[in-house]
Parts: structure tokens; C-alpha cells; sequence
């Protein structure tokens, strides 16, 4: 069977990723480096696409989305880079290219509406503004960590970490920050995380329960079994067992 474009392999540096994963660091990296230029040329890009709860309430509802695909640190590209390059292969290819895609962008809009909804109770979220692809990259890690339980990798690169002990990890990593740099820059963070493992772990549970509920309704409405006379005599009269038979 021919694959989709979007499930294709492609060969990347000696590694081998599918098409979909290729797609969203090729748009990230380029994206990135393209708005910044525009940026330094006078042209408001990047200003465009930062998410700010209060700009989102004034009605600019676009941010919610752009925000988490483009990043403006160097270092912080490169290896977000890396992350959507490793998780993303092996979840792309698990999902299929056009789910890994639409996933991603739920994840990113769905923790800037929550952030959105947080800062109507916290002052300091109305006042932050957030454009970086690292919640994205830390709710893909989190997908990783569940589905993959017993892979090993190198943590930072260094460190070997099964995949059940990369998510403390990720989870710890993200409190230091939290609390060197201030809980309100790492909002979002949280909330991909969460959103990442209620859709892997909830939804999981939710989807099975409804396919159980679809097989137990059909045989409900259709249960195989009939009930019809019996136990005639040859004059017409029922005899001692006078109940239906069961089919």
C-alpha cells in the first residue's frame, strides 16, 4: 500500500523521519529565522504571532495558535529542534503524519486558552507574553515518556533515562525553571504537559469505554436469542412444559 505524503520517510542526517515530523521542524526552524529577519527589517512579525492573554481577550484570537511554533533564542531553536526531531519521529510514526500534526497544534492552542482562562484570576498572566516551541516539545516528551515506557535515552544528552523516568524529569526540570524565572512564564508548559497526559491516559479511557458501549448497545438491539412456542401435543394442547423454547 503506497503511504501518504505525510507518513513518507525521509532520510535526515543519517536518521530516517517521517514525512509529517519533517514538515514541522522545517517550518519551525525556517519560520523562526524568517520572522526574526522580518523583525530586524521593521516588519512586526514576530510581534504578530506572541500569545498574551490580554491581547487574545482584545480579540486577536490567532495567537493562540502561532505562538508555540516559532522561537526567538538560538540555543532554545536548536534544541527544540532536536526535540520535535527524536519524539516526533517515533510518535509520527505511531500516529500517522496528519493525527501527529493536528495533535500538535491542539496541544498549543489548548494550553493558550487555558492560560487565557488562568489569567482572568492571575494579574501576572494578562501581563506576560509567550513565542517559544518548548511547551509544544515538553508535551511531545510527555507523550514519549507514556507510550514508550521502556525506552532508554540520553537525558540532556548525557544522563540514560527510561521513558517512565524521562517525565519526572521533564516535570522536575520545568519546577527549577518555574522557580528561577517566575511560575507565570511556565503556564503553558504545565498545561501542554497535563493537556498531553489527559488526552494519552483520559482519553485513552474515554475511547475505550465508548467502543464498549457501541458493542454492548449492538448486541443489546440485536442479542441472537429468540423465544418461540413449545411443547405441543399432537391434539393442539400444550404439554407439562408449557414455557417457550429458547433459541
Amino acid at each position: 500500500m503506497r503511504r501518504s505524503f505525510l507518513n513518507r520517510p525521509v532520510a535526515l542526517l543519517g536518521q530516517s523521519l517521517p514525512m509529517a515530523s519533517v514538515v514541522l521542524i522545517a517550518f519551525v526552524v525556517l519560520g523562526s529565522a524568517l520572522l526574526s529577519l522580518m523583525q530586524r527589517q521593521g516588519v512586526p512579525a514576530l510581534s504578530l504571532a506572541v500569545f498574551s492573554p490580554s491581547l487574545v481577550f482584545s480579540g486577536q484570537i490567532w495567537r493562540l495558535l502561532t505562538w508555540g511554533f516559532f522561537e526567538t533564542d538560538g540555543q532554545n531553536l536548536v534544541f527544540g529542534a532536536l526535540m520535535l526531531g527524536f519524539f516526533g519521529r517515533d510518535l509520527s510514526a505511531l500516529w500517522g503524519g496528519a493525527r501527529y500534526l493536528t495533535i500538535c497544534a491542539l496541544m498549543v492552542f489548548g494550553s493558550a486558552f487555558l492560560t487565557s482562562l488562568v489569567g482572568l484570576l492571575w494579574g501576572d498572566l494578562q501581563r506576560t507574553s509567550y513565542l517559544s516551541v518548548w511547551p509544544l516539545a515538553d508535551a511531545l516528551i510527555v507523550a514519549w515518556s507514556l507510550l514508550f515506557p521502556n525506552r532508554t535515552i540520553l537525558f540532556m544528552l548525557v544522563l540514560p533515562a527510561a521513558g517512565r523516568n524521562l517525565l519526572y524529569l521533564t516535570l522536575g526540570v520545568a519546577g527549577v525553571f518555574a522557580v528561577m524565572y517566575g511560575f507565570a512564564n511556565f503556564v503553558p508548559h504545565f498545561l501542554a504537559m497535563g493537556l498531553m497526559y489527559v488526552y494519552l491516559r483520559g482519553g485513552t479511557a474515554i475511547a475505550a469505554q465508548l467502543k464498549v458501549n457501541r458493542l454492548l448497545s449492538s448486541k443489546r438491539s440485536n442479542p441472537g436469542l429468540k423465544v418461540v412456542d413449545g411443547g405441543w401435543n399432537k391434539d393442539g394442547r400444550k404439554g407439562p412444559n408449557d414455557s417457550g423454547w429458547v433459541h
